[in-house]
């Protein structure tokens, strides 16, 4: 008996709901924050997930606020996510510009964040480096995606940031590169 995406979706957040309201019940859960597998947009309520199609059919926020009811509720792409997480641990950030560069075998995707906030841009595109295109005419992220050299990439990732970096002259980049571990 096969279950629809929404219905996967209902039963997870009953779950979580459940699991939250047991162990928070004194109420320090201020929150609920969706990172999402591709950009939101806010104004539209839409989102454009290629890994996750289904999640475009979903009113995001409307869906979570029937189990978390009087909730902030904020929804944003994995990679802002991950990179307000990672911006907490650096001293003064608030008065910082910092790029966000996450590498794997899928590309090349970031932020921008700027003052403590995470820079959209007009289509919600700002930071996402896998679109930068490089000498050859390619994307980073076909690049990345096609090679199966981690010396290549890096030397090509490596003038990507390095042409960032004399563009915007960030105060701090963080890169997380789980390709390169070893």
């Amino acid at each position: 008996d096969s279950m629809s995406f929404c219905e996967n979706l209902d039963r997870f957040l009953r779950s979580v709901s459940s699991l939250l309201s047991t162990n928070y019940s004194d109420g320090t859960l201020i929150g609920v924050g969706v990172a999402i597998p591709g950009s939101y947009t806010p104004a539209t309520n839409s989102t454009h997930c290629r890994d996750l199609p289904e999640l475009d059919t979903v009113d995001i926020p409307g869906t979570i606020s029937k189990y978390f009811p009087h909730m902030p509720i904020v929804v944003d792409s994995a990679y802002n996510a991950a990179a307000m997480s990672h911006i907490a641990q650096i001293g003064g950030y608030k008065e910082k510009v910092i790029f966000y560069w996450h590498i794997n075998e899928n590309g090349v995707r970031g932020a921008i964040i700027p003052h403590g906030k995470v820079l959209h841009g007009a289509h919600r595109a700002a930071g996402d480096f896998g679109k930068v295109i490089v000498p050859s005419g390619a994307t980073l992220n076909s690049l990345v995606k096609a090679s199966n050299s981690a010396t290549e990439n890096a030397a090509v990732l490596a003038r990507s940031i390095h042409n960032v970096i004399r563009l915007a002259d960030p105060d701090v980049i963080i890169l997380e590169c789980p390709l390169y571990t070893n």
